[in-house]
């Protein structure tokens, strides 16, 4: 298994990151307001995550076989990629329940966003 963490250097806490039921999770990236995004896998398949002050909530994109979170900008905009019958780079609007919102497929392949939604590619 294999596991991230959130390091607090004011108080010196360290916070697992780690999805419930998850056989591994990995973090990517986080904003300024401790939104923390990644990708865990189930035994079966990958699926985007975030992680904030309400626990943790699954983001798959709508029918892939698996998803993975790239970068979160300081409005909670994710983009990532997903893999289905094609692999797709996305961008969210915003992220609701468990699905991808405003999903927008995008060419090429990006790793983060800035606040201002300029893709920084890999």
């Amino acid at each position: 298994m294999s596991a991230s963490f959130l390091y607090t250097p004011q108080s010196s806490d360290f916070t697992p990151i780690d999805f419930p039921g998850a056989v591994s999770a990995q973090a990517s990236d986080i904003n300024d307001l401790g939104q923390v995004i990644g990708v865990y896998y189930d035994g079966v398949q990958l699926h985007g995550f975030l992680y904030d002050q309400k626990g943790y909530t699954s983001i798959d994109a709508p029918d892939a076989d698996s998803t993975s979170l790239s970068g979160i900008n300081n409005f909670g905009h994710v983009t990532g990629s997903y893999v289905g019958s094609v692999a797709r780079t996305f961008r969210i609007a915003r992220v609701c329940s468990n699905s991808i919102a405003g999903a927008r497929p995008l060419a090429g392949h990006s790793r983060s966003l800035s606040d201002c939604e300029r893709l920084v590619p890999y």
